[in-house]
């Protein structure tokens, strides 16, 4: 036994030593001074300065320079840049405001402006920069030559610090310049153009190519990312548009309907593709968006075809637990930017890249004011779409068109929340005449039912022993004397559905309503009504949602339950005990919708007081609907 264990291990140990032997003796282990990283491989010029690895030029000290575009209260911005890759780091608009109500002396405080692009917390870490670059090929492009002990090793665009350039640079009503030297010739600048009045910026970013050099690539590729740090505030998160990143591609001429993605706050996959971009097609525009503002980036004709793919980065990276979960989300175009080739009798080369970019707010006059813009609208449109699965189709068609009456009615009254009161009228009362029919004829149903109920409770007497007879015989009978419920008895609900997600979608969705004023305590239609200060946190089902108190919808709840016990209960004791419990739906319902935008709540507040009218309306011309009888 034991000859038969070693015959049969003594092989394969030989077999398995000469496999590593071999292996050993054709891949050598590498000397650790001759990593990957420290050999300038990757990087193949030909010409001056050949041997010359391309270190930065006078690496200067992180910097900040603040410039204000426009002027206070108009469109404009308070931009805030940094040497640390020429990026941007905030961005504050000079006619946007952080809260409703502030007087006129507080709307010229720079502190109540609203910013738009921020930082996140331990920006200094990860480099939370808007517009910044990031080399994918060659990776070892950029080298600083003081790290590694002074053999130098590779670093990012987006990491180095640039030179912000003044003298000879662009005046400063123009824009704002940085430029990034390499000792081998080549030099990096990214302009920031501007134009006062405008929400409007462009970004150019210049590859100069000062010593003829060659490389062995067409293209040098890298990450180009867009507005990074759009706030996703704590208002708009319960029940209102997630954030999300957004590609839309040109084909043939023709702009295809964005692509979107919403963050999902886990902490795999950071980032996921939207377009992959390959033959005739190229990049329209892409973004990012939270519920009323927005930054899109839209390459110049000449540009286009240079974006090779779009994806969407979650933002803040998660790290053990560090940063706080996923608030928002940017775009990331990888760019395929020309290498500057040397041309016979020149003595410097260009090659340069340029993107339009809007950043702003979700505003659809400004956008219908601006013909450029015009492409942009599907981003606004976007935000119709159906907000959950279970929604009945034609959502996005309803909305938009009582967006439009909405709209209209503002034009009107000059007043957004006399103009949902209106809407609301408008809804109510076009659907009353079929309403009213319907009541009508589930009054004339119940009057024949009454006339027959004895002939029907007879059949089910005869045959209450075998109810497979009795309900043959009863639907026999039913269809004799035709009697059957209205068929358009559910038609009003079926209506009622689409308009009501219409204008749910709508109101959460429209920048129109932001920090608009409706009346007395309702200060802003675009949050809950919050007409006391309660401070009360940490509640089930609530959490902080009873800091204020919100009287909009306790009005709607305690209309919701009048309408329902208005309703009288069916005489079979299984539906009786199921209308029971629905009678305290409307309670559940509010406290689901309780801290919802207050021009929501006040559409839901003027439909349920139309109904109660309504019904005593209905009551007082046809009589009461006897109990059981139902539209269904």
């Amino acid at each position: 036994m034991e000859n038969r264990i070693t015959n049969l291990l003594l092989p394969l140990i030989v077999v398995v030593l000469g496999f590593w032997l071999f292996q050993g003796y054709m891949n050598p282990k590498k000397d650790k001074q001759t990593s990957r990283r420290e050999q300038p491989k990757t990087i193949t010029f030909v010409g001056d300065g050949a041997k010359e690895l391309a270190h930065v030029v006078n690496v200067s000290k992180k910097e900040f320079y603040t410039h204000v575009v426009g002027d206070m209260g108009q469109p404009g911005f308070k931009l805030v840049f940094t040497t640390q890759g020429g990026s941007l780091i905030s961005a504050r608009l000079l006619d946007v405001y952080k809260k409703a109500g502030l007087s006129q002396e507080d709307k010229e405080d720079e502190d109540n402006l609203y910013e738009i692009v921020d930082s996140f917390p331990n920006s200094e870490e990860y480099f939370y920069l808007s517009f910044k670059q990031k080399v994918l090929l060659p990776r070892s492009l950029v080298w600083d030559g003081s790290q590694n002990n002074g053999k130098g090793r590779a670093i990012q665009l987006s990491t180095v610090f640039w030179e912000r350039v003044v003298d000879g640079g662009l005046a400063p009503d123009e824009g704002v310049r940085y430029r990034l030297t390499l000792s081998n010739g080549l030099i990096w600048e990214k302009d920031y153009l501007f134009q006062k009045g405008s929400r409007e910026i462009q970004l150019r970013i210049r590859l100069r190519n000062t010593k003829g050099l060659e490389h062995e690539y067409k293209h040098l590729k890298y990450n180009l990312y867009g507005a990074q740090g759009l706030p996703y505030l704590e208002e708009d998160r319960t029940g209102m548009l997630p954030p999300s990143a957004f590609a839309a591609i040109n084909r043939d001429g023709e702009i295809d309907s964005p692509v979107a993605l919403n963050p999902d706050g886990k902490p795999e996959k950071l980032t996921q593709k939207l377009v992959d971009l390959g033959g005739q097609d190229s990049l329209a525009y892409a973004g990012s968006s939270t519920r009323f503002f927005t930054c899109i980036l839209r390459p110049t004709e000449s540009s286009a075809t240079a974006v090779e793919t779009v994806s969407m980065v979650k933002l803040p990276a998660y790290k053990s637990g560090e940063t706080p979960a996923y608030s928002t989300a940017s775009p990331v175009l990888t760019i395929r930017h020309p290498f500057p080739r040397p041309v016979e009798g020149k003595k410097e080369t260009v090659s340069e890249l340029s993107f339009d970019i809007y950043l702003g707010p979700k505003e659809r006059a400004y956008f219908a004011d601006k013909p450029e813009l015009e492409a942009y609208v599907d981003v606004l449109n976007n935000d119709l779409q159906s907000p959950c699965f279970c929604t009945p189709p034609g959502v996005t068609l309803f909305a938009k068109a009582l967006l439009k009456l909405l709209s209209l009615f503002h034009g009107i009254f000059g007043n957004w929340g006399i103009s949902i009161i209106m809407l609301t009228i408008l809804v109510r009362s076009a659907m009353l005449p079929l309403n009213l029919k319907q009541q009508k004829s589930m009054r004339i149903f119940q009057a024949k039912n009454a006339k027959l109920k004895p002939q029907l409770d007879a059949i089910k007497e005869k045959y209450k022993k075998n109810k497979e007879k009795m309900n043959k015989a009863v639907m026999e009978f039913q269809r004799e004397h035709k009697l059957f419920p209205p068929l358009m008895g559910c038609l009003p609900l079926f209506l009622t559905m689409p308009i009501f997600f219409g204008l749910f979608t709508m109101l959460r969705a429209s920048y129109e309503l932001r920090h608009q004023p409706a009346f007395l305590w309702i200060q802003d239609l675009s949050q809950p009504d919050h007409a006391i200060h309660l401070g009360i946190t940490n509640l089930p089902l609530f959490g902080n949602g009873l800091e204020y108190l919100n009287i909009l919808p306790i009005v709607m709840m305690l209309l919701w339950v009048l309408s329902a016990f208005s309703a009288p209960l069916p005489e079979d004791p299984q539906q009786r005990s199921m209308q029971k419990m629905m009678r305290f739906m409307p309670l559940m319902m509010g406290i689901f919708l309780y801290s919802y935008a207050s021009g929501l709540a006040l559409y839901m507040c003027v439909s349920a007081l139309w109904t109660v009218i309504e019904q005593r309306i209905i009551k007082a011309k046809y009589g009461t609907l006897a109990a059981g009888t139902s539209p269904m």
